[in-house]
């Protein structure tokens, strides 16, 4: 019955678009890399070691108004970042993964008045690699650090009411409240036979979004902040604890600096709350300089 009312709902959206004048889209797109390098001798006072990181990641967005009553906005985000250092004889260790997100998300509002806008969306979450086990029949470790791609993948519909407070051309600030149906798809082992152990979660509940962002002084100082709470309230998963009803939390927040027009300060900070992955708060914090691409019509 859900995948009906959304096929009807893009139905709709389709048939209103084709008897509307078509507007363009809105394209925008930001691409950054960082990279930092340190090396000491070995008559340097102290631990230290050399390390080398680097840092991409890449913001793009398309939205357009495809009716009177009807807008859309999707966005795609990827960051993926490395780290390599040296050990205490010097020698340098493999890159080891620090930052892989993939994620995107579209948004269908329907305007019906000037105080809330009913809304539909899809988003999908995953990562480029994931280390996962592979085991033999005797179930002894082969090779632990065999990589899976795109694993796991959480895919979230939802469905509710959203509010602008602020819409402003360097501003804004937006709401999102309703319901919201998750699926999660896991691959744990890779079995000799080159078959997964699979698990797949179905979870339904309510769900917050909550997006400010703002530019200063020309485009000087760029910040975005964006706040997820998700409380399960039915689960396909048996579980012999309560922690799944737990609201998760996502709030994810960086600040960028336009140093000049390509090169930039930025610092981000996020936070994570999933009481069935760990119990206290995670918490992620960098600061970086670096070169940024901008593009938009």
């Amino acid at each position: 019955m859900k995948k009906i009312g959304i096929s009807l709902v893009f139905c709709m959206s389709l048939v209103w678009a084709e008897n509307m004048p078509q507007e363009a889209w809105k394209l925008s797109a930001t691409a950054n890399l960082t990279v930092s390098q340190s090396y000491y001798s070995d008559n340097w006072d102290g631990s230290q070691r050399g390390t080398v990181a680097w840092m991409a990641d890449f913001l793009g967005r398309a939205k357009k108004q495809i009716s009177p009553v009807l807008r859309t906005r999707n966005t795609l985000r990827i960051d993926y970042g490395q780290t390599k250092s040296q050990d205490e004889d010097g020698n340098w260790d493999d890159f080891t993964k620090t930052t892989d997100r993939i994620e995107y998300e579209t948004l269908l509002l329907f305007s019906l008045n000037e105080w809330i806008e009913p809304f539909i969306s899809a988003k999908v979450n995953s990562q480029f690699t994931h280390e996962a086990k592979r085991v033999d029949h005797d179930s002894s470790l082969v090779n632990p650090k065999y990589d899976l791609r795109f694993n796991p993948i959480t895919i979230t519909e939802s469905f509710g009411v959203s509010r602008d407070f602020i819409a402003e051309e360097n501003s804004s600030l937006s709401a999102r409240l309703g319901g919201a149906f998750k699926q999660t798809i896991r691959r744990w082992e890779l079995q000799e036979d080159g078959t997964y152990d699979d698990e797949f979660i179905n979870d339904a509940g309510l769900e917050l979004v909550g997006e400010y962002e703002t530019n200063l002084h020309d485009d000087f100082l760029e910040y975005r902040s964006t706040l997820s709470l998700f409380t399960a309230l039915a689960s396909s998963e048996e579980y012999d604890h309560d922690d799944w009803k737990v609201p998760q939390v996502e709030w994810d927040n960086s600040a960028t600096i336009h140093l000049t027009d390509y090169i930039i300060f930025r610092a981000g900070l996020e936070l994570l709350y999933n009481k069935l992955i760990d119990t206290d708060v995670r918490l992620r914090q960098n600061m970086s300089l670096g070169i940024q691409f901008r593009h938009s019509n």
